[in-house]
């Protein structure tokens, strides 16, 4: 910004040292004393301003009296050996050497028959114009006397408004006072440098000016000033914006519940925000590791200083246990070597309590090992496969100590259909659907030659990204398998004892009715002969049923058709022989129908009373028709019997006084809860229907 000012100014500046050689100059002070503006005065060692003023070694004098700025009036030595008359002004300053310098400027002073006024104000319009800072004059009365195009555009008034315009009027009320003492000391000839001032636009608006003001003296007395201003109001927004931003993160950075600090590379404390001080308890300003932690704990962060400073650019990282009051603590850290603006190297670092995860993490870490423990030692066998993508076969994993000794490991085989050859686990519907698949295979133990027995699963497991594994358990079934083969082996003795027993109750039954067919010849009562006919038929019937069974893969339900048939044959065949009864038996039978235990019985002892009576009262001329229809519809057994007599004499089967025949019938019909109808009119017709169970 100096540079831009000084270069910019339409005076002739001048910078040179206190033995006269210029040191720096702007263009306007090349054509001031006679040069081309492309002419390089800095590389003419013959220039001095000793050989171009008649009185410098005055001019030095006064300046060394004291800091105040200087004006006189003097001739200078043109280029073409010409004197021409300048008032020229001067202060003194150091340098950033320390060294004195001199800053001055020089205005030309019109003689009669020179260039007017005008004519020499005329020379630097376009230079001030079109200058991108804002540059005033004022008189010392704070009028203002010149601006320029870029002042014009900032404050928005026009060229007749200028003229009635006072300093005062456009500075702000809170600068006046400030801007006041300013220009009691531009009045005495005192430059100011790096001034601040706000500003009052015609609009309103507030414009903070930053600049410098050039005074102008004539004879110890003030003609005019020139003032060169940079708005910075948009700037000094933007600051505030980044201090408030500032303020912003250093609430943060101090707030943050991670230790934050930074050291010197000497490893002094710089900074260290709340979570530092509160860990450390106490403030570690100005400290060093050495006095806050034990000798081997600030060894060890002397050490990783070391490794921060020497790694540059990247992170140093460890962690690092400290035991403070009793306590172990550990901690996760990092530290990075940074440079401040003024090019300050310091070492940033964080620390990040980590003792509850540290002692989370060992308790899962235990959980692991126990539960590795269980997995690796359980009875079940265990075996982890994964797909290889580059062969598409599955290879082993994982696998426990249980099932190493189960299949025999050979740990040079690691593909699923090497280790588990007679293993036909259907693994493509497991990749497919994630099903469990069980099998039961027999292995002969390495190391005792004794066969076991395995219930094997397999089950797809999903993992992320579209991956899986195959889990494959092996359950010993051994002593299950045993008892099975125990239970099958007893089951298959109970059948053959409980089909022995049928034989023998069907032996058994054919020795009582053997007994009572020897003995019945022997009573001459032909009553007590035909009861004994009717024991040995309901004792036949029972006897029937238990061949039936015996003959049977069922120990519990017969084929009713069978007994019916064989129950018919049995009662035609006595008749005829006792009767010498002509018996026609129209039966008509469904095939396959299955009766239980208890009601075979139960029928075959109601058949057995229906075939009696038929053959007892519905013969004629020593001839009977018999008809039976057996059914199987919608779950429910349909049978019909029928005989070719005209019915009982007492034709309903809800007779008050029934005989031991029809108390049968109805027991069994209610037995077995069917439904019956009876059709007397012409013949015997009865029509009963049950649910088959």
């Amino acid at each position: 910004m100096y540079k831009l000012f000084f270069e910019n100014n339409p005076l002739g500046s001048f910078i040179i040292d206190t033995d006269g050689k210029l040191k720096s100059y702007n263009k306007v002070f090349l054509s001031n004393i006679g040069f081309d503006e492309h002419y390089d005065l800095l590389g003419d060692n013959n220039f001095n301003f000793k050989n171009i003023i008649p009185n410098f070694i005055d001019i030095s004098s006064r300046l060394s009296k004291d800091n105040a700025a200087i004006e006189f009036d003097t001739y200078l030595k043109m280029q073409d050996g010409s004197f021409r008359t300048y008032k020229i002004n001067c202060i003194h300053f150091l340098d950033e050497t320390s060294n004195f310098l001199i800053l001055g400027s020089l205005t030309p002073i019109l003689e009669s028959g020179a260039l007017s006024l005008s004519d020499e104000r005329k020379k630097y319009d376009d230079i001030m114009n079109n200058s991108v800072q804002l540059i005033q004059s004022f008189n010392k009365d704070g009028m203002l006397l010149f601006v320029n195009k870029a002042w014009k555009e900032t404050f928005g008034y026009n060229d007749q408004e200028i003229q009635s315009i006072n300093l005062f009027d456009i500075i702000a009320e809170e600068d006046k006072a400030h801007c006041s003492q300013i220009f009691e000391n531009i009045l005495r000839g005192v430059p100011a440098f790096e001034i601040k001032a706000t500003f009052i636009s015609k609009l309103g608006a507030k414009i903070l000016l930053k600049g410098n003001i050039l005074p102008m003296l004539n004879n110890g007395e003030l003609v005019a000033t020139h003032a060169f201003f940079n708005d910075i109001s948009e700037l000094s927004v933007i600051k505030k914006e980044l201090a408030s931003k500032d303020v912003l993160l250093e609430t943060i950075f101090k707030s943050i519940p991670v230790c934050l600090y930074l050291k010197d590379y000497e490893g002094k404390y710089v900074f260290a925000n709340d979570m530092m001080v509160q860990t450390i308890g106490g403030d570690v300003i100005g400290k060093t590791d050495l006095d806050i932690f034990d000798k081997e704990s600030a060894e060890i962060m002397k050490q990783t200083d070391l490794e921060a400073i020497a790694s540059e650019d990247k992170n140093t990282k460890f962690t690092f246990i400290n035991e403070r009051n009793g306590e172990k603590k550990h901690y996760y850290c990092g530290k990075k070597p940074i440079s401040t603006e003024d090019q300050k190297k310091l070492i940033f670092g964080y620390t990040v309590d980590i003792t509850e995860l540290r002692n989370n993490a060992a308790k899962v870490e235990e959980s692991e090992r126990i539960l590795n423990q269980i997995v690796s030692n359980t009875n079940t066998g265990i075996m982890l496969f994964k797909l290889d993508n580059s062969d598409n076969t599955y290879k082993i994993d994982f696998i426990n100590n249980t099932c190493k000794k189960i299949i025999n490991y050979n740990e040079g085989k690691s593909e699923l259909t090497a280790l588990l050859p007679e293993l036909q686990l259907n693994t493509k519907f497991a990749e497919e659907n994630g099903a469990l698949v069980s099998q039961v295979y027999e292995y002969v133990s390495a190391f005792s030659g004794v066969s076991n027995y395995y219930d094997v699963f397999i089950n797809r497991i999903d993992l992320p990204e579209d991956d899986h594994k195959l889990l494959v358990f092996f359950n010993d079934v051994t002593e299950k398998k045993h008892m099975i083969d125990n239970l099958e082996l007893n089951l298959k003795e109970n059948v053959v004892l409980l089909s022995e027993v049928h034989h023998r109750v069907k032996n058994n039954l054919a020795n009582i009715y053997g007994i009572i067919e020897l003995n019945k010849y022997k009573f001459q009562n032909t009553n007590f002969e035909e009861y004994l006919i009717e024991v040995q038929l309901k004792i036949k019937s029972i006897a029937v049923v238990h061949d039936l069974l015996y003959k049977s893969k069922s120990l519990t339900k017969i084929m009713l058709d069978d007994y019916f048939t064989e129950l018919c044959h049995e009662y035609k065949k006595i008749y005829k022989s006792t009767q010498q009864l002509a018996v026609t038996l129209e039966l008509f039978f469904d095939k396959n129908i299955s009766i239980e235990l208890g009601r075979a019985i139960s029928l075959g002892l109601m058949l057995g009373e229906l075939l009696s009576n038929s053959f007892k009262y519905a013969s004629k001329n020593k001839e009977v028709t018999v008809g039976i229809s057996i059914k199987l519809a919608n779950g429910r057994c349909y049978i019909e019997y029928k005989d070719s007599g005209v019915g009982f004499e007492t034709s309903s089967l809800n007779t008050l006084n029934p005989g031991f025949g029809m108390k049968l019938i109805q027991s069994v019909l209610k037995q077995i809860k069917a439904n019956f109808v009876l059709n007397h009119d012409k013949n015997f017709n009865l029509s009963i229907d049950f649910e088959q169970i």
